[in-house]
């Protein structure tokens, strides 16, 4: 604890710490945006090694667990009581979403993705399997080595079983395989983030500084800078559960709405290129929007605080959008 700020009593106030793990945060953002500021083959580049690097690590929990953890699959039958009160399903499933979170980021780079209409959907395909691969796979090998009463025990469950069969290193090594992937996917965000800004610049909707690329790097700078100091002030503010909760269900709100443009697309501009067909239309997006509706209607039920902010959050774009019209109309009339 580096500073601590309070105001107000009990349930009424509210406290702001700054630690050094926050610091440590913000300055990993503004070393990985000065990364992509360098160009999309460095920022590529680093991509591919870390995420290989991740992989490696997983790859090795995996295998040596179930070679070496001296455990059971009796674990997977096993019945464990739940407490009352205990979270629900749904709400746990919003800790799991951040694994597999990151699925859409190609879609935010798609005009530096040669030959997109093919490569687009293979890559979100084979990508989305192998996250599926791995992550059940772990999952596998930390229940075989441990049984159910140790890993509901347990919030590291990664390192608690990799110390049963790599010793007291194993702690180490999981930290160290977290620093790699938390690194991968900050890097990986980064890089599909800041197109974001870039094209709402581009379409009006956003400062046409926001536009601006790099006359050497050829790069969207500003928009990679201003998205760091925005990302940074969140990382000061507030805890990492916190944060990606309120990520991972701010996120959900839009692929549940994109998802279901889909749908009104179809109805309304049956003229439009499709250049992406839909396989199962339109069943499989009736299915993502119901489920991305019961996690969005579950969050908010259980954790209302957080949705309730996230909620507000977005629907503030709503008048932000509205007066930012109002704004580029007066400027046109008075160049006219």
């Amino acid at each position: 604890m580096l500073w601590q700020v309070s105001s107000g009593h009990g349930a009424q106030g509210w406290t702001f710490k700054l630690t050094g793990q926050q610091i440590g945060a913000a300055l990993i953002i503004l070393l990985v945006s000065g990364i992509n500021v360098l160009g999309v083959r460095s920022s590529g580049a680093v991509q591919t090694i870390f995420t290989v690097a991740k992989l490696s690590v997983l790859v090795v929990l995996i295998v040596a667990g179930i070679a070496l953890g001296h455990g059971s699959f009796a674990h997977f039958r096993a019945a464990v009581p739940v407490a009352a009160g205990t979270t629900g399903f749904l709400l746990a499933t919003v800790s799991a979403l951040w694994a597999y979170d990151g699925w859409n980021n190609l879609s935010m780079v798609a005009a530096e993705v040669q030959n997109p209409q093919r490569n687009m959907p293979r890559a979100l395909i084979i990508g989305m399997l192998i996250v599926l691969a791995v992550y059940m796979l772990a999952n596998i090998s930390y229940f075989y080595v441990l049984t159910p009463g140790e890993a509901l025990a347990t919030s590291t469950i990664a390192s608690a079983a990799a110390r049963r069969f790599l010793g007291s290193g194993g702690g180490t090594f999981v930290a160290i395989g977290v620093l790699i992937s938390s690194f991968a996917a900050l890097n990986g965000s980064v890089l599909s983030g800041s197109r974001i800004p870039y094209a709402q610049a581009h379409d009006g909707l956003l400062p046409m500084k926001l536009a601006r690329v790099h006359p050497r790097f050829h790069t969207p700078a500003v928009a990679i800078m201003a998205q760091a100091v925005v990302a940074g002030i969140f990382a000061l503010t507030g805890a990492y559960e916190a944060l990606y909760t309120k990520a991972i269900y701010s996120e959900w709100i839009f692929y549940a709405l994109c998802t279901a443009a889909i749908l009104v697309l179809r109805r309304r501009r049956p003229d439009l290129t499709r250049s992406y067909r839909t396989w199962g239309y339109p069943l499989v997006p009736l299915i993502f929007v119901g489920v991305a509706v019961l996690i969005l209607g579950d969050t908010l039920v259980q954790r209302p605080a957080d949705a309730l902010w996230c909620i507000g959050l977005t629907a503030s774009g709503i008048p932000a959008y509205f007066l930012w019209r109002a704004w580029r109309a007066r400027a046109d009339d008075a160049e006219r």
